[in-house]
């Protein structure tokens, strides 16, 4: 178990809300450092996986890092992060992408991104975050990383409840920070009519940037409540919503199969892709016993008579990770 804390950026200890302080599940299935949607040497190519690129993987990404993010890596005097801090300057110093708000992507990769989209994502080396680089700490700028990229992961250990809950904490953060860096601005003296604006030229980002940093990082958690105003409180009510959904046990007394399944056989194997989440793979015996729920009778029947004609074992655990994956959706009293 992790807080949830553990997954955000330093920065944030201590300043959000107190529900960031609980502890989920760790996303033991998003393996970074040996990823989970790549395709292992030796291993047969799984129908309806689509494959990421081991030297690209969800790196195809450029970040848009919000200006005290961005400052806090440039305040950052460690020798680990020297490069992250090098390259975050050498793309003010080349100008594009700078804004008073974040540093950006440019023009360029947007332009590439919009061509390609989700086929390029994973993939196509073009799409390399900025701050990419080779190896096993193959992210230079992790401690600051925005709220796309802490709240990513290809897979989830709590299935598509899981997905949501970090879908809704990405929304919450996506709120904080456009609110904070606002917030910062104001206090530096920037006037609202160009703190969005992307065509602002100017010297010294780097002092703008530390700046928001300063003033970010001395906020208590009511002011950032209060800076967030009613979207961040929307947003955060999701957030606590979407982690009792996560947090659930509950599994329904009847239970069918997923009538939206894509279904593809292989030897001994069937692969189910549930519609917009990955695919999952069971032996044929455990499929065939997966499709003897149709919701007219309760689960405890169904499981029972398994049990008894062919010997097979269908744990409660088991049928809760396929109700939180999709495969099997609660069926009509």
């Amino acid at each position: 178990m992790k807080r949830i804390l553990d997954y955000l950026p330093p920065l944030y200890d201590g300043i959000l809300p107190e529900v960031f302080s609980r502890r989920i599940p760790a996303e033991s299935l998003a393996t970074c450092t040996d990823c989970a949607m790549c395709r292992r040497p030796g291993e047969p190519k799984a129908p309806a996986v689509r494959y990421f690129q081991p030297d690209a993987r969800c790196c195809t990404y450029y970040p848009s890092l919000p200006n005290y993010l961005a400052g806090a890596l440039l305040a950052e005097d460690s020798s680990a992060l020297r490069e992250g801090r090098e390259r975050l300057r050498a793309l003010l110093r080349a100008g594009e992408g700078a804004a008073p708000m974040v540093l950006g992507a440019t023009p360029g990769y947007e332009r590439r991104y919009g061509r390609l989209g989700d086929r390029g994502f994973g993939r196509w080396h073009g799409l390399l975050c900025p701050y990419f680089r080779s190896g096993p700490n193959d992210c230079a700028v992790w401690r600051f990383r925005n709220s796309v990229c802490a709240t990513y992961f290809c897979r989830h250990a709590m299935g598509i409840p899981g997905a949501g809950f970090w879908r809704a904490v990405q929304r919450y953060l996506g709120v904080i920070e456009e609110s904070l860096a606002a917030h910062a601005l104001r206090r530096l003296g920037w006037p609202p009519e160009r703190t969005r604006a992307f065509s602002v030229v100017y010297r010294n980002w780097e002092q703008v940037y530390r700046g928001a940093h300063d003033i970010v990082r001395g906020l208590s958690p009511w002011a950032v409540e209060r800076i967030g105003g009613s979207a961040a409180q929307t947003a955060l009510d999701g957030v606590k919503e979407s982690l009792r959904r996560m947090l659930s046990r509950r599994l329904p007394g009847r239970l069918r199969l997923n009538p939206g399944l894509r279904v593809r056989r292989r030897e001994d194997r069937v692969y189910l892709e549930v519609p917009g989440h990955i695919s999952h793979c069971l032996h044929r015996p455990v499929w065939s016993a997966v499709q003897s729920f149709d919701a007219r009778f309760v689960v405890e029947e169904v499981t029972e008579e398994l049990r008894r004609e062919h010997g097979l074992e269908l744990s409660r655990g088991f049928l809760l990770a396929l109700y939180r994956s999709g495969i099997l959706l609660e069926g009509a009293g």
